[in-house]
């Protein structure tokens, strides 16, 4: 089910760019796409890999990557529009943010669990106020 819905925000998120864009015979669309990973970290990377293998220039797209250090410094950039689009905006940012009255309007995560994962010793404690 996770997967299912991983895949159709992404064939979403596709089909968006495909019908927004106009052909690459035509004055390519610049966009700005701001990244809150810098540098980048390999579950984030494939805008970067995007751009360098010129694939949104094969489909109408100037993108240029604006790198933040943090979702904070993202976020203000993208409801200031300085940037079009911002990539690895944490939910803590989003929502706090559209709570405030900001006019998110997408937010997706396209992995359906969080690719972090917490490790500690066995001895370390069974419980989170023993591992403090």
């Amino acid at each position: 089910m996770k997967k299912d819905f991983a895949a159709l925000c992404c064939l979403t998120f596709t089909v968006l760019v495909l019908a927004l864009t106009t052909p690459a015979a035509a004055q390519n669309v610049k966009i700005k796409m701001g990244a809150a990973s810098s540098p980048p970290i390999l579950d984030t990377i494939t805008p970067y890999v995007a751009v360098e293998k010129g694939f949104f220039k094969k489909y109408g797209l100037d993108v240029e990557i604006v790198e933040f250090r943090g979702d904070v410094v993202g976020t203000k950039a993208l409801l200031s529009n300085d940037i079009d689009v911002l990539l690895n905006v944490g939910a803590t940012s989003a929502i706090v943010s559209a709570s405030q009255g900001a006019k998110v309007h997408v937010w997706v995560v396209p992995h359906p669990v969080t690719p972090y994962h917490f490790v500690a010793r066995k001895e370390a404690g069974g419980t989170i106020r023993g591992l403090v």
